[in-house]
């Protein structure tokens, strides 16, 4: 990918970012840009700046797993707005477009599961206990088990689900260069 294509592409999931915040600031609720489908857009962008496959990587897998818990959200609770959705599909039409061109080449599973816990504990140090977001303060909703038995639990789900899509990512992207 030549630099000024680079440049132009990385701009996009930095813009859908600032839009979300911009957003999430105008309601009262900045720290629900934390969220880490929406944080993933900037670790995408700084990831197709840098020509990094990986950090893209880890940023598609972020916004992959966010995927269906963003839309099991909205089904629940019957609001999106139309920058969450841009922020949400936008970053992973990006992303995968990028790692076509950057050419991801290894799982970057374990990385991307060190920097959820990474931002799920700044989360629990820098966000109101009520927006709970990354679920860094309290089980979601209808699960009444101790936090640190659920902390365990979504770590290991998050592991698992990470390890899967991110294999399934890497050999599509293998298949991608085998077309190029």
């Amino acid at each position: 990918m030549s630099r000024t294509a680079a440049a132009a592409l990385g701009l996009v999931p930095l813009v859908l970012f600032a839009a979300y915040f911009a957003m999430a600031w105008q309601r009262g609720r900045v720290a629900d840009s934390l969220w880490m489908c929406h944080a993933a857009n900037v670790l995408l962008s700084a990831g197709i700046f840098a020509q990094s496959a990986r950090l893209a990587g880890i940023a598609v897998l972020w916004i992959l797993i966010g995927l269906p818990l963003w839309a099991m959200d909205v089904w629940l609770t019957g609001e999106t707005t139309v920058v969450s959705t841009a922020s949400h599909l936008g970053g992973l039409a990006v992303g995968l477009y990028a790692l076509r061109r950057l050419r991801l080449s290894s799982n970057p599973w374990l990385a991307a599961l060190l920097v959820f816990m990474a931002l799920r504990e700044l989360c629990r140090w820098l966000t109101p206990a009520a927006l709970n977001v990354n679920l860094a303060h309290a089980p979601y909703r209808g699960w009444e088990i101790a936090y640190w038995a659920y902390w365990l639990l979504t770590t290991a789900a998050a592991a698992g689900a990470l390890w899967a899509l991110g294999a399934l990512l890497e050999r599509g992207m293998k298949g991608s260069k085998e077309e190029s």
